[in-house]
């Protein structure tokens, strides 16, 4: 019965409102003070219900925009679609309002990274401080500059045209918008890994170190930033160093993340080996084989360190930082493309083919095939 009552107090309050023409700010704050009060405990379809009659007398921007989040939460194309037209009406009344923008770039990225771009570039219009945004625009810069890097275009069976001009344009436009995020954002964690992504996929892995010890300065327990900073080590042949990073990343994991790197990634490797036995062993019995198994291939015992585990190591650290999809909760090494790199390491030389096909009219189809080069052997991994 009270919340009966306070449905109906709402309103009357709104329907007054509108008689007595108080349309000001003071009074719209009272309604989405209250609103947020009373409906924090009902669910959403209540609160948007409320928003949405709300609006039909006065659209003020905020309750537009609390009503975009309600919609943009459904996750479906209808909500998607309704929290766009709302953030528009908000960002027209508002248009420096920049956390009305982000909410509208997030939308945007659902369907279009070329329009989220966009957004986020107006963002860096009002404010050109935004870490944030800055951010969002290195990362889009990244992922064309992923697209195109080592593509060619393909016409028939043979490849025709390099996008690699493109690519490094990408390349720079990227670099510099992560280097500012990290500019205005010394903390910015996300930034200088993406960074470091950028250059050691360029080939040029010794420029993310030092972004990875600056980083590890201010956050000495980062477990990914010593994973990753041990495989740049161990990629420009610095192996003292690699074997040191990857102990403190080890010794930062959970318990369960530890025993999957270090054990049950082995273990896959070893499984062909034993064939339909494989089942006729315990967890300890492979726990000794895998001791043994790195003991026996160890090439150099006058050193500290296991020469061909820190190879293993840096596959299942490179697979686990490129590859993982944490929605899914699946570590990288267990991926198609993860899996490949666990087993025969990174491939000699990477070509992305990209057939264009016009089937006539406005109908286009730009396909991608990538193409993993070894010494002896190439493959096609999955997407």
């Amino acid at each position: 019965m009270k919340l009966i009552i306070k449905y109906v107090s709402f309103f009357l309050l709104i329907y007054y409102c509108n008689i007595w023409g108080q349309t000001t700010n003071p009074t719209t704050q009272i309604i989405n003070k209250n609103a947020s009060e009373d409906f924090t405990t009902n669910d959403s379809k209540t609160r948007e219900a409320f928003l949405k009659e709300s609006i039909k007398n006065n659209p003020d921007p905020n309750s537009l925009f609390e009503l975009a989040k309600i919609c943009a939460e459904k996750n479906t194309i209808s909500g998607r679609e309704e929290a766009r037209k709302y953030l528009r009406s908000a960002i027209f009344k508002e248009p420096k309002n920049l956390e009305y923008r982000f909410l509208y770039a997030q939308l945007m990225e659902k369907i279009s990274s070329g329009m989220s771009y966009q957004v986020y570039r107006d963002i860096i219009e009002i404010d050109s401080t935004s870490s944030k945004a800055l951010y969002n625009l290195g990362k889009i810069k990244e992922q064309d500059f992923d697209d195109f890097h080592n593509s060619v275009f393909k016409d028939g069976d043979e490849p025709s045209l390099s996008y690699e001009k493109f690519a490094q344009e990408d390349f720079g436009s990227a670099v510099n918008f992560l280097s500012k995020a990290i500019k205005y954002d010394p903390l910015n964690r996300e930034a200088y890994l993406h960074l470091s992504f950028l250059f050691e996929d360029d080939s040029k892995p010794e420029k993310g170190i030092p972004l990875l010890m600056r980083l590890i300065k201010y956050f000495p327990n980062d477990e990914d930033a010593h994973l990753y900073l041990g495989l740049l080590y161990y990629e420009t042949s610095k192996i003292d160093s690699s074997f040191k990073e990857y102990q403190k990343a080890l010794s930062l994991m959970a318990d369960s993340v530890r025993e999957d790197f270090t054990y049950n990634s082995v273990k896959e490797l070893l499984k062909p080996i034993f064939g339909d036995k494989y089942k006729d062993y315990s967890e300890n019995d492979f726990k000794e084989i895998i001791n043994y198994f790195w003991k026996i291939t160890d090439p150099l015992f006058i050193t500290n360190y296991n020469e061909r585990l820190l190879e293993h190591y840096s596959r299942v650290a490179y697979a686990n930082l490129r590859y993982s999809l944490p929605d899914k909760k699946i570590p990288g090494w267990k991926t198609d493309r993860g899996e490949i790199v666990l087993r025969y390491g990174e491939p000699i030389k990477r070509i992305r083919f990209r057939p264009h096909i016009n089937a006539g009219g406005r109908t286009e189809v730009d396909m991608k095939t990538d193409v993993w080069y070894y010494k002896n052997f190439t493959l096609v991994p999955y997407q």
